[in-house]
């Protein structure tokens, strides 16, 4: 006997009344039974009937025994009847082997595509596929395998049914309907604009003439046509015939839709651009399908976009500030598509200065129906929002969104730029980038003097801070330099980590000259000229040679700092008092070659003094075949050189003094003649 899982079946049983019955069973696990009620009991004219309700699907057994008195009284005789029960949940179809049924199933159909579904049996106590038998009311519109897939042949209606094959009663069914599509739209689920390098996912899914989606119609892929317009080259739809197969990301909010694409593609971005994604799918009219009147042409298409990560750059440079100096033609151009690789990650200010910074890339501006948000917040060092610690100025631009960073209080800090589109009509996912950029607020622990170079670069920098100081912070080094010029002299602050403040020109310095009474003086005009704080300084060399100290010495802030109270300047002078630095500059007179001119013979030799200068020279000569060096002026001794004859014609001489920085380099002319002549000198120097 075989009954349904949610069925109740009711068992009969005639006897005596002076009969006992009982009802018995070691399969309770499966089923229950209960007595009928009394209105059941007297309006079915039997009390010896039985509920039997089933519980789980499995094989049980029930036994029912009957006790009753033939003749002797005494003597009880029991009358025994068994009988399998077998419970069985009831058949149902789904889809995908999940919890997805339906009364109505939609299956596309265009000339040469036939959609296939798998469909799934549950229930009737089946052990696999072939405890089930399918049918289908129309194999022209819709056939089935013994498996369960169906196939949609032609459009119209059709009826799937299936039963289990140990009880064909026990069968379930869904209307199949097939039709030529509508109409093909983009699927909403999906990111419309990514980060440059990543890649764009894309699908299509199509609609029945009823407005309703199809379960399945993955068939159509192959037929459909991605192509980008516009997007400058930045946009590159992958081939589909090398896509692997799509998974639909299911997920709870989409659990109970039914959405399936039909179509997919995978565009490669390369650089920011916005663009036009375009899918067609065409069908050539067959002329055997009567209900196919025309060509099936679909369109769909959806604005995509890429954008650079975000990233910021400093765009005003410390050079004569105290700080380190920025390029700051390279700082506003961002064509170079690795521009972003250049990205600030920590910005050291001193108490009471400022910076400016540009915030590039990110997504652009979507459209109107887009809430778009471009955004700074700023965080403590215990994560805590802040609003006036740190003051943020902010104009946008054409290339990006200019920010002045003014530092009020001591403390790390912590600026969060975010800047991108939300979610909203036609922008399905919310695209934003965010990035941290580390705010260090503090004074420096020492700073550090710069010589020659005109610009404070973060090599020089870090070169002067690796030299090893003496008594009074002097630099145990010296540097030479040719007298008879103007040189810069500037300070860096730098932080107590060795890294280099982008700015420290709050506070004032004084410098100072040591055993430079002959040698130097400083150029006020040159300083009141070019010099904007106290950080730099333009210092002139007399034509004499000797040691010169310069020194810098942090005197304290500046009083047009008004960011700072009076209190707090004594109390943070007293932490920056000793702050100082000293440089020796050696002072040598100017290079020269005497002779410039010499004239030759063939296979003649001349001696060249070289004058002034240091002994790191390097001595060249631009055609060799002409003449050669014979003595080096970098060699023991070093204040003359030794040329010879090789051809006829004319050389140029030229020697480099690689002690000085930069290197001066002087010149002289060499002549060969085929008759022998007299030397001319003519002794100038360049």
């Amino acid at each position: 006997m075989q009954i349904f899982y949610n069925f109740v079946l009711c068992l009969n049983f005639h006897f005596l009344q002076s009969d006992k019955f009982n009802l018995e069973s070691d399969s309770f696990v499966y089923f229950d039974t209960s007595v009928l009620p009394n209105d059941v009991v007297i309006k079915r004219g039997s009390r010896n009937s039985r509920y039997l309700k089933p519980k789980v699907e499995g094989n049980g057994t029930l036994m029912a025994s009957l006790s009753y008195h033939r003749g002797d009284p005494e003597i009880v005789e029991v009358l025994k009847v068994c009988q399998e029960v077998i419970v069985c949940n009831k058949v149902s179809i789904h889809i995908r082997e999940k919890n997805l049924s339906f009364e109505t199933i939609s299956l596309p159909w265009a000339p040469q595509i036939h959609q296939e579904l798998k469909l799934t049996a549950m229930g009737g106590c089946a052990k696999g596929l072939k405890d089930y038998s399918w049918f289908s009311s129309n194999q022209l519109v819709v056939s089935v395998s013994t498996s369960g897939i169906i196939r949609a042949n032609y459009p119209g209606r059709a009826v799937v049914k299936v039963c289990s094959i140990f009880d064909i009663t026990n069968s379930a069914e869904v209307v199949v309907d097939v039709s030529i599509p509508l109409s093909m739209v983009m699927m909403s689920y999906f990111p419309v604009e990514t980060i440059v390098g990543a890649h764009l996912l894309a699908a299509v899914t199509l609609n029945a003439p009823n407005g309703n989606y199809y379960h399945k119609c993955n068939s159509f892929n192959s037929s459909v046509s991605w192509s980008v317009l516009k997007g400058q080259g930045c946009f590159k739809v992958a081939n589909t015939t090398d896509l692997l197969p799509f998974e639909f990301p299911m997920n709870a909010e989409l659990s109970d839709t039914i959405y399936h694409p039909c179509a997919w593609t995978y565009v490669d971005t390369s650089c920011p651009a916005q663009a036009m994604l375009h899918a067609v799918f065409s069908s050539e009219k067959h002329s055997l399908d009567h209900q196919l009147k025309e060509q099936i042409i679909l369109h769909a298409s959806t604005p995509i976009a890429t954008y650079t990560p975000l990233f910021v750059k400093q765009v005003s440079s410390g050079n004569q500030f105290g700080g380190y100096w920025v390029d700051l033609v390279k700082a506003h151009q961002i064509g170079a598509h690795d521009s972003y690789l250049e990205n600030l990650g920590e910005l050291y200010l001193v108490l009471g200065t400022s910076i400016d910074i540009n915030l590039f890339g990110g997504p652009e501006r979507w459209d109107e129906g887009v809430e778009f948000i471009d955004t700074v917040k700023i965080y403590g060092e215990e994560n805590h929002f802040l609003s006036e610690e740190i003051i943020i100025k902010h104009a946008s631009e054409k290339d990006g969104n200019l920010y002045t960073v003014l530092c009020q209080a001591i403390g790390n800090y912590k600026l969060v730029f975010s800047r991108g589109n939300l979610i909203g009509k036609g922008h399905p996912q919310k695209a934003v980038e965010n990035l941290e950029l580390t705010l260090l607020c503090s004074l420096p622990s020492f700073i550090t003097l710069i010589s020659i170079e005109h610009a404070n670069t973060l090599d020089a920098i870090q070169s002067s801070n690796h030299d090893v100081r003496g008594p009074g912070n002097v630099h145990n080094s010296f540097i030479s330099v040719a007298n008879g010029q103007t040189i810069r002299v500037s300070a860096v602050g730098i932080h107590n980590s060795g890294r280099p403040f982008a700015n420290s020109s709050s506070m004032y310095l004084d410098w100072d000259l040591t055993g430079c009474d002959h040698l130097s003086h400083w150029d006020e005009n040159a300083n009141v000229a070019n010099s904007v704080t106290s950080w730099e300084r333009f210092l002139s060399l007399h034509n004499e040679s000797g040691m010169c100290i310069v020194r810098a010495t942090v005197a304290g802030f500046s009083h047009s700092n008004v960011f700072i109270s009076e209190k707090e300047r004594l109390f943070f002078e007293s932490k920056v008092s000793n702050l100082t630095d000293a440089l020796k500059l050696q002072l040598i007179s100017s290079l020269a070659i005497i002779p410039e001119s010499v004239v030759l013979v063939p296979e003649a030799k001349v001696n060249m003094s070289v004058t002034g200068g240091t002994c790191f020279l390097e001595a060249v000569v631009n055609d060799t075949s002409i003449v050669e060096i014979l003595h080096h002026p970098g060699t023991t001794p070093c204040s003359w050189l030794s040329l010879g004859s090789r051809g006829v014609g004319s050389a140029l001489l030229t020697i480099y003094d690689n002690g000085l920085s930069p290197s001066p380099a002087v010149t002289a002319k060499a002549s060969t003649k085929a008759k022998k002549s007299q030397i001319s000198c003519q002794g100038l120097v360049i």
